[in-house]
Formats: C-alpha cells, structure tokens, sequence
C-alpha cells in the first residue's frame, strides 16, 4: 500500500478514536454550568410537561424514574419535590453522580410540611442500585415501604441524607452490603427513623458512616443495628423505646452491635428500650462511648459480651432494670473474654450491678460515682472470671439501702491474674469488700477510705495504708459527694497516674493538709473527687473618692461564686481602713463587728452566683 495512503489511514482512525473519547467525556463529565432543575408536583404536574420549572412540573414518580434510566437527568441536577403534597411509589437509582457534580433531590414550595414519598406496596421508598454515588437527599419523608424507607445496595459510595423522616416501613434505612463490597463515604444528618416494624437504621457491611442529630424512637426491634461494619460515628443520637414488639430475650436494644471495628458513639440517649441500651457481641474493637446516657432500659444500661473492646468515659446508666423484665439489669456488663474501661461514669439506683465483670473479662474501672442498688443486696462492682481488673479512685456508696449489699465482690471463678483495688471510698454497705475464700488471686487492697459498713473486709486483712473513717461529704442526702475541706481522703491517695477527677479537675496539693500519700506525687485525693479549693472573688470599692472630716463613706462588697457547685458556711471579712471607724449597725446581711473588720458568715452561696453586702465607716480626724 502506498505509503501516504497510510498516513491518511492512521490520522483518520486517530481522529475518530479522539473523538470517540470526546462523546465518551461529554456523556459521562459535566461542568456546574450544564445543572437543571427539575420539578414534581404530584397534584398539578403533568408527565408530558418539561420539568424544567414549578409550572411545568412532572406529575409522577414512574416519570421520574424514567429520567433517572435514560440521559435526561445528568450530573450536578436537582430534583424538587413540591412540599405538602404525597407522591405515591419508589424513588429508583439507576445512574451515579460525579464527585464534583452530585445529583440533588430536595424540595420547593411554601408549606411546612415535607414531599411524602408513600411507598405503600412497593419494596422501598428510595432505592440505591448497586454500586451507585454522589447523591444528596434532603428535605423528604419516606413513609410504609413494604421492605425499607430507604437502601443502599452495595458499592454505594458517597450519600448523603439530611432532614428525613422515615416511618412505618419494616427498615427505616437500611445499608446492605456484602463482604467485599462496602457502602462506603454516607452522611446522615438530622433524621428520624420512628415507629418501624423492625430496625430504624442497620448497617451491615458499611464503611465511614458519620451520623449526627438521629432519632430513633419505637421500632419494635433494636433501633440501631450494626453488623461487620468500620468506621462508624454517632454524635447527638436519640434511640428510645425500641423493641416494643419482642417477646424474647437479646432484642430490642437502642444500639446492637455485631463485629464492628472504630465506633464512636458521644453525645447520646439510649432510654427505656426494651433489652439494653448498649448491646455488643462479636468481635467489636475499638469502641469509644462519650458522654453518653443508657437510663431505664429493661435489661442493662451498656452490655458486652463476644471479645468486645469499649472504652466508656462519661457516661452514665441509671435506673435499668427497673421493669421486672429483664433477667440482669446491671449498669455496665461485660461478658465472654470482653475488654472494658469505665472511666469519669456515674451508675446509680440499677436492679443489679453497677458494673458486673463475667466470663474472662478484664477492666479497668476509675473515677467512677457508683451508687444504691434498689434492693441494696447485690454488689456494686460484681467481679468474675479469670481476667485481670483494676478498680480505682471510684467512689462507692449505698445511701438508700445503707448497711445492705456489698461494695466490691470477688466470686469464685478469679483464678491467678491481679485485682487491685485502691483510692476507692466505700460507704454504706453491710460488707465493703468480700473476696471469697477459695478465689486464688493476687490480691491488692490499700488505701481505700472505708464508712458506715457493717463489715469492711472480708476474706483478708485491710490494707496497711486503708483507712477508716468519715468522707465527709458536702451532701450525702442528695448525693454530692465531693469532699469537705477536713475530709481524710484528702492528700492520702497513691498516685496510680491518674492526674484529674470525676468531673475533669486537675487533681492538685491542698497545702493546708500534711500530705500522707505514696508514689511520685504523694497528695492525691481518695475517691472520685479531688477537693477543689472554693473560687471566690471578692470586690470592695468605696461610693466616693474622698470624704471630710466626720462624714460617711459606704464600702460595697461583691463576693461571686465562680464554682459550678453551691458553697455553704462561708466566712466573709472585710477591714475596717485606717483613719476610720465603723458606723454601728450599718453592715448589711447580719454583718457583726470584730475588732478591725467586719465579719458575715454566709450560710449558702448558690453555684455561679453573686452576694453584695455593705458596710459604713466614718472618717476620723488625722
């Protein structure tokens, strides 16, 4: 062939195959600038209309689905239903998005109320086929899918859904996936999931799902489940009342956990569902639980079980097992080789435990308030198995059923690994710690501050540097339990690294106290709470400059609380300046006289509070 004849050949193939490309980019990239809106009024829409504007707005969501099949709706368009009004069957995804360019559905129009999509014998309300990506949904409910409000099939990735309202379906949203084939990138924010028959959320096989701001309330199941998922994160979750519908044991959890590895959790409310508000089993690792409230579930308030690893710090679980129901209702609960760390948690007024170690489990349980078991004849920290545990600076009282139950017990399948129990004050039990005869362990008991109990050892000899003695707390009655300025827990602690308290105070030297304690720094506080010094500022100016000779000068005294807790019996002295003497009777608040001052004692100075008292004096001659 002639050799030009070649060249013209090859430009000619090159040409079409960049121009193939070209069709290639343009059908599949767009640009802001190519974005259209489409709208949906389901009352006086038409499926013929463009779509293109509120007056020519589609009518159906088959027409809908229709364009979402073909080449109509493109990367970077917004979907607009009209607010108020139902729109009957499923929203289907068969194309994805772009990273620069998602696809949008939202809403228009002026009522309050949300589009409906009502899914009333259709699989699901909004349906993501496998493998899709790039989407926002907000501003929409999704109500009686036969299956799910909402699914993302496998390999969907980056989703995201705001403002939602999803009820009366089997699963409210429901993140399906298999081993291999993750949903992967999702944001859920400001959704809620109520009054489904089974879940309100599950999550199986997902990866890096950020959820903030979720209600999950009355599902007949567990409200949230996760299963063989990673990089989960909760914050601002509300799920109570679940499980409603079960009749048996180990369903209907607020959260229920199965193989899942980082999951954060913070901010949250887990109440009154009818099994556990926190439910782990499988082997669940790296589990952060933060600031989070578990209160009158029926059975526990956090609950491990299956090789988990949970660290709780600032939680609390109060109240569960309240019902009669369940058959443990202990405030934290490990189980079958769980790892756990309570930390700066409160446990009040449970069934059973406050916290109950069992199966081989290991903890490590510090700056802890543990309080009043109802029927105040279970232990409050329960410890069981051949595992390893370390209870410090928790402070440990009975106050509704005192010289009842017991403090800390040791049961009878602890077998050679270390128990050490320190810093801890115990008060108000019929027996403060038991370790039963036949437990063989390496047992560590000292320093522990020991009040009100019938017996406060039993089964071994109280430690050399424990004491026993009155806490002195500021109000027992109402279970304020920081320590009084006298307190003996005070500068007599062994330093075991833990450098603040319950409440995230610096744990400091009080140096008005001898210090008594062991270690590195030898003047921790016993307990949960490190003394804290009152912080009191005081103002004192006078109402002029400069006076003459027998004239009166008004002082003003301003004294704040700046502590975030009431102070009681105050003393307030203020000098009487030199060159003048005290006007009788004109300090104000019972203020007395004594000698070059005056003096108020304060009976009660209300938290983040201020007290203005007032005295006279009158100018002498030099």
């Amino acid at each position: 062939m002639n050799k030009n004849y070649k060249n013209i050949i090859f430009v000619l193939t090159s040409l079409l195959i960049v121009g193939l490309l070209i069709l290639f980019y343009r059908q599949n990239h767009y640009t802001a600038s190519t974005q259209s809106i489409y709208y949906m009024d389901s009352l006086n829409g038409n499926d013929l209309n463009l779509g293109t504007s509120s007056t020519q707005a589609w009518k159906s969501l088959a027409k809908l689905n229709s364009a979402l099949t073909g080449t109509l709706i493109k990367p970077g368009d917004v979907v607009l239903f009209k607010k108020g009004q139902t729109f009957n069957g499923s929203i289907i995804i068969s194309l994805s998005g772009i990273a620069s360019s998602p696809i949008s559905f939202s809403s228009y129009g002026t009522s309050t109320d949300k589009p409906i999509i009502n899914a009333a014998g259709f699989p699901s309300g909004i349906e993501l086929r496998e493998g899709k990506r790039y989407f926002n949904f907000q501003d929409l409910k999704v109500i009686n899918a036969v299956e799910q409000g909402v699914i993302l099939r496998q390999n969907s990735q980056s989703l995201s859904f705001k403002n939602m309202e999803i009820t009366n379906s089997k699963i409210g949203i429901n993140i399906d996936a298999n081993i291999g084939m993750s949903v992967i990138d999702i944001a859920l924010d400001n959704i809620s999931s109520n009054n489904n028959s089974i879940n309100g959320l599950k999550i199986s096989y997902g990866e890096n799902i950020i959820a903030t701001n979720l209600v999950i309330d009355g599902n007949l199941s567990d409200g949230v489940f996760l299963k063989n998922s990673k990089q989960i994160s909760f914050d601002n979750l509300t799920s109570n009342n679940n499980g409603k519908g079960e009749t048996v044991g180990g369903k209907g959890s607020g959260i229920l956990v199965d193989t899942v590895n980082d999951l954060s959790v913070s901010n949250s409310f887990l109440n009154q569902n009818k099994w556990d508000g926190f439910y782990s089993y499988g082997i669940t690792t790296n589990v952060n639980i933060f600031k989070v409230i578990a209160q009158a579930n029926f059975n526990d308030g956090f609950s491990l079980a299956g090789n988990a690893n949970v660290t709780f710090d600032k939680c609390i679980a109060n109240s569960n097992g309240m019902d009669g129901l369940g058959s443990d209702g202990d405030g934290f609960t490990f189980h079958s080789n769980s790892v756990g760390t309570i930390k700066n948690s409160k446990a009040i007024n449970n069934k059973k435990a406050a916290i109950a170690n069992t199966d081989h489990s290991k903890s490590t349980i510090f700056n802890n308030v543990l309080s009043s078991q109802v029927n105040g004849t279970k232990p409050s920290v329960y410890l069981v198995g051949d595992s390893e545990h370390s209870v410090y600076n928790n402070t440990i009282v009975n106050n509704s059923h005192a010289g009842e139950g017991i403090g800390v017990f040791m049961y009878d399948g602890i077998i050679g690994p270390k128990v050490k129990i320190k810093n801890n004050i115990i008060y108000g039990f019929e027996k403060g710690i038991t370790k039963e005869q036949q437990v063989n362990v390496e047992f560590l008991e000292n320093f522990n501050l020991f009040y009100n109990n019938s017996i406060n050892v039993e089964g071994f000899l109280l430690g050399q540097n424990s004491k026993i003695g009155d806490p002195l707390f500021v109000n027992m009655g109402i279970l304020d339990l920081r320590l009084k300025s006298s307190s003996p827990g005070i500068d007599s602690a062994e330093d075991l690294g833990i450098t603040y308290d319950y409440i995230g105070n610096t744990r400091q030297d009080d140096p008005s106290i001898p210090n008594s304690g062991i270690g590195t720094i030898d003047y921790y506080d016993i307990g949960a709470f490190e003394f804290q010094p009152p912080k009191i500022i005081f103002g004192l100016s006078a109402d002029k400059p400069s006076l003459s000779v027998g004239e009166i000068l008004t002082y003003n005294l301003i004294i704040k609380n700046e502590n975030n807790y009431p102070l009681s019996n105050i003393i307030i002295e203020a000098p009487i300046p030199s060159g003048t003497i005290y006007e009788p009777g004109s300090a104000s608040a019972g203020g007395v006289l004594e000698i070059d001052k005056v003096k108020w004692n304060i009976s009660s100075l209300n938290s983040i509070s201020q007290y203005n008292l007032q005295y006279k004096v009158k100018i002498l001659p030099y």
